[in-house]
């Protein structure tokens, strides 16, 4: 009721309290309309200020930023302000005539629910947040304050739109979350971990910030193909570590490849082709996104997310991707540092090694084997051989290393012709590769399919201008042949040459040395034979006559028989000085008797007691001759330089060698470099064999000579 209102029924109310008292109470009537009136006017006055209260009130309501609401106990907006409209994102008649839970977000209406029970109970909320779905479909998150009057079953409530505060909450939760992830990635590229575990960590760590199921790192090979190096998910079957996959199609790692770009493909199920999409087909993804991993400006590989969810990936997957890409290329370029550094030394090691096996005259077994172990562990290679190549399109194994010993072992034979690698390299001189054995064709690639090889590399072992062998280094199983594998046996292979070349020429000028000794030997031999045949028979035919004649003569002739006597003194000693010249090339005991005779010969001549134990089968000339000198100059030297009081001579034959020993108990210090005992480490070394000499002050020599039995 308006004041004005109010002030004519007081009015009409005093006139009626007037004609009920009448003349009997003037002063009663008058009272009771001044009280009137003054009630009248009290209550204008607080209609007034409750009009104006209510204009304030009404003014808030409309002009509140804030959703102002009033819902009953059953669930619906009785009344609720202009800003709801605009907050919430429906139409207010919408609001009002449909259920408050009907708008809420799905995930918040139980939670909703619980709430408005308790208010309904009774109890007041201080911050109440839930989410609200407009009509676009967009979110928002309010924040309630609720007041129940359950006296009339309603809920009177603010709700202020905190959406942008819980984004900007989020956001930074969500850039210190991802920061965090950094730095954890950043830290093991730092402290030099290995590639497996850095490449483990960015895919747990994708996987926890951008919520994908399936995350996979892989590296671009250079025959158009990829290799998984990393993953995380619960379908790693489908793409495992280390499996090779062709490129090719529409999908997100061939793209990649392309454009050296992100890439996204939200309908992967229906829009990915090639044999990437069809590997992965099973694992249902249906948002993928991918982006480079850029190497000192090199495409090095990718990183792939994706989600088996029906919402596609966050829009900015991309951008947090490529952050991690960067730190990936990082590590990696430290890390391939690393490795090139390790590798050029292991290298080095594993050269120095063999070239100082060929340095120091190995025999060519021993160098063979070498490489062979060598290529085998700096490659990695499941088995490694090294042939020569035969006349008749065949190879001869000299060496390997690894599985497969036992169906191809040292000394085999096998033909190359076909399509293998050993053939190519023969055929054209240079490195092959193989990597399909499908088509190969052949003995070897029948064995090398046995075996289960996956990949081979071979490469040709070139001596004087010809392919003289080939190197070859095989993998079993889904692993290829590293890149740069062909250059890295080349090193090998070019020692391998040098070694081959220096033990062809050793080969000639030992058996140069040894035909010069066996010639001198045969030259010694011809003389004694001459001398003994010529000269010495001459000179006792002169003898006979002389006696004869002197018989003849008798003593008719003092001065004639005088002459004889003295030409028969003479021709005597010349036979006597023909036949030690002739002991002296090679004693005839050793010629007849063999080395224990000669040496026999030898000692029996000596005032040292000389204890011999030699055996008495015969060797060949060259052996027997060598070995006799070597005796005969070493108990010379024990006569003539050692004052030794007994010495001791013994021989016997193991592992197919003669081996030689003279001991004295002299006073030993003879040196090495003496011209006799050059002379007589020539004559050893010549025929192949050895010789050690001990001699120290005081304790007597020890003098050991090894002679190869097929020395001759």
């Amino acid at each position: 009721m308006r004041p004005r209102q109010i002030a004519i029924v007081a009015v009409i109310l005093g006139l009626s309290v007037a004609g009920l008292f009448g003349a009997r109470a003037p002063w009663g009537i008058v009272g009771v309309g001044v009280v009137l009136a003054a009630l009248a006017a009290a209550l204008g006055v607080v209609a007034t200020r409750r009009a104006r209260a209510q204009s304030v009130l009404d003014r808030i309501f409309e002009l509140s930023p804030d959703v102002i609401g009033v819902a009953t106990f059953e669930g619906y907006f009785t009344r609720l302000n202009p800003a709801a409209e605009e907050v919430l994102g429906h139409p207010m008649r919408e609001l009002l005539e449909r259920p408050y839970l009907d708008f809420v977000h799905p995930d918040d209406r139980d939670r909703t629910f619980a709430e408005a029970t308790a208010i309904a109970e009774g109890r007041s909320t201080r911050s109440f947040e839930n989410r609200y779905v407009r009509k676009d479909g967009s979110v928002r998150v309010l924040e309630w304050t609720s007041m129940p009057v359950v006296e009339e079953g309603v809920t009177y409530g603010i709700a202020r739109d905190v959406t942008e505060r819980r984004r900007a909450e989020a956001e930074a939760e969500r850039l210190a979350t991802e920061q965090a992830a950094l730095r954890r990635v950043a830290t093991l590229v730092a402290t030099g971990a290995s590639q497996v575990e850095i490449f483990t960590a960015v895919a747990q760590e994708i996987a926890n910030l951008v919520g994908a199921e399936e995350i996979r790192m892989l590296r671009y090979e250079d025959d158009d193909s990829v290799i998984v190096v990393a993953g995380a998910g619960e379908r790693e079957d489908v793409f495992p570590v280390g499996l090779r996959v062709p490129l090719g199609g529409d999908n997100a790692t061939t793209r990649v490849a392309r454009t050296r770009a992100p890439v996204r493909i939200d309908n992967y199920l229906e829009a990915a082709s090639g044999p990437i999409a069809e590997r992965a087909r099973p694992v249902a993804l249906s948002s993928i996104v991918a982006t480079p991993i850029l190497v000192q400006g090199r495409l090095w590989g990718t990183i792939v997310a994706g989600t088996l969810r029906e919402e596609r990936l966050p829009s900015d997957t991309e951008s947090r991707l490529t952050q991690f890409t960067e730190l990936m290329a990082t590590a990696i370029a430290n890390t391939e540092s690393h490795a090139r550094a390790k590798r050029l030394a292991d290298e080095q090691a594993a050269l120095w090694r063999v070239a100082t096996l060929v340095a120091e005259g190995a025999p060519p077994t021993a160098v063979f084997d070498a490489v062979a172990a060598e290529t085998e562990g700096l490659l990695g290679a499941d088995r490694v051989s090294l042939s020569r190549y035969e006349p008749d399109a065949e190879i001869s194994v000299l060496a390997h290393r690894g599985s497969g010993a036992e169906l191809v072992p040292t000394g085999s034979r096998l033909s190359h012709e076909g399509d293998n690698v050993q053939e190519m390299v023969r055929r054209t001189e240079r490195p092959a590769r193989m990597e399909n054995f499908d088509e190969a064709q052949g003995e070897i690639a029948d064995v090398q399919r046995t075996m289960g090889v996956r990949g081979v590399v071979a490469v040709p072992v070139v001596l004087d201008g010809r392919v003289w062998g080939v190197i070859g280094a095989s993998w079993v199983g889904e692993e290829s042949p590293p890149v740069g594998t062909e250059e890295r046996m080349a090193q090998f292979a070019r020692l391998l040459a040098t070694a081959i070349a220096n033990a062809e020429s050793r080969d000639q000028l030992t058996a140069s040395r040894a035909r010069l000794v066996t010639e001198g030997d045969a030259a010694r031999r011809r003389l004694a034979r001459d001398l003994h045949d010529g000269a010495q028979q001459r000179l006792v035919q002169t003898i006979v006559r002389l006696k004869l004649a002197q018989q003849a003569l008798g003593e008719e002739d003092d001065q004639t028989e005088s002459l004889l006597r003295e030409a028969l003194e003479e021709a005597e000693e010349s036979n006597r000085e023909l036949r030690e010249l002739a002991h002296g090339i090679l004693p005839a005991a050793l010629t007849r008797g063999g080395l224990r005779a000669g040496v026999d010969q030898v000692v029996a001549r000596l005032d040292v007691p000389v204890e011999v134990d030699l055996p008495g089968e015969r060797f060949t000339a060259d052996v027997e001759a060598s070995a006799y000198f070597i005796v005969a100059e070493a108990l010379t030297n024990v006569v003539k330089h050692a004052q030794a009081e007994h010495a001791e001579v013994s021989a016997a034959v193991e592992d197919g060698v003669l081996r030689v020993q003279v001991r004295d108990d002299g006073s030993g210090g003879a040196d090495p470099d003496g011209h006799g005992l050059v002379g007589m480490a020539d004559r050893v070394t010549a025929l192949g064999g050895r010789l050690e000499i001990d001699s120290p002050p005081g304790e007597g020599t020890r003098l050991a000579a090894t002679l190869p039995l097929n020395a001759g």
